[in-house]
């Protein structure tokens, strides 16, 4: 099985092609828009590795949480090259691929992402040496409610590209933590595609490929504080 799979949920961006393993990745964390990194990173990929999207069984990609351009951009990326290949698409939540990457820890794995006005998506993870248990679903929350919700736990690690944030917040706090991984801020697309390669049943055609966005985008929380804020005028 063949699969090319991609990230950019977050503050990085990254490509990876799986072919029985892992056989090549390339993770970007720079300034640079993931528009001008994603598809460029791919196409040196693929040529590196001798390979054709058309050589692929499937496409995977992060289908959020995360920032909304960001997930747009790899989602258009995944669906395009699936359409135009006649192959099908696997999505994988951007929370779980972070929390992946910790699954050899032992404890809580709280998979973390910056969601602005001191808020994360968040996801919790029981990780034993391998094995992980979703303790609960994808969502966006306080980070003084993600403390309150996990401080008496023997073993809590942070992992995503909130993880430097929340630690900080955890310590204001007296709450003791942990970082996994803290060498890799964002989510790697070779996780992405050891995902897929697991729930490849899961499979659907480009134009089924949806995103969770999980809550609304800044544009449209502020579009509906103006209409709620006009109809209480009109109401008065």
């Amino acid at each position: 099985m063949r699969i090319l799979a991609f990230d950019s949920c977050g503050k990085t961006a990254s490509v990876a092609v799986y072919d029985g393993k892992v056989v090549g990745e390339v993770y970007i964390d720079t300034k640079q828009t993931h528009s001008a990194t994603l598809l460029p990173s791919a196409d040196w990929l693929l040529s590196t590795l001798g390979m054709k999207v058309a050589d692929m069984d499937y496409i995977a990609a992060t289908v959020g949480p995360g920032s909304f351009t960001g997930v747009r951009i790899g989602m258009s990326a995944a669906k395009g090259m699936a359409a135009g290949a006649g192959l099908k698409c696997i999505g994988v939540s951007s929370l779980y691929a972070a929390a992946y990457a910790a699954k050899d820890c032992k404890g809580l794995v709280c998979a973390v992402m910056d969601a602005r006005c001191g808020q994360v998506y968040n996801a919790n993870f029981k990780v034993d040496n391998g094995s992980m248990q979703r303790v609960c679903e994808d969502r966006a929350l306080a980070i003084d409610d993600l403390i309150d919700e996990v401080k008496g736990e023997k073993q809590v690690f942070l992992i995503g590209d909130g993880a430097a944030l929340c630690r900080d917040r955890f310590a204001e706090r007296g709450v003791g933590c942990a970082v996994a991984n803290a060498g890799r801020v964002g989510v790697g697309a070779g996780d992405v595609a050891l995902i897929a390669a697991e729930n490849a049943e899961s499979a659907v055609s480009p134009e089924a490929f949806a995103v969770n966005y999980i809550r609304l985008s800044q544009a449209e929380r502020e579009r509906n504080a103006k209409l709620q804020n006009k109809n209480t005028e009109e109401i008065k």
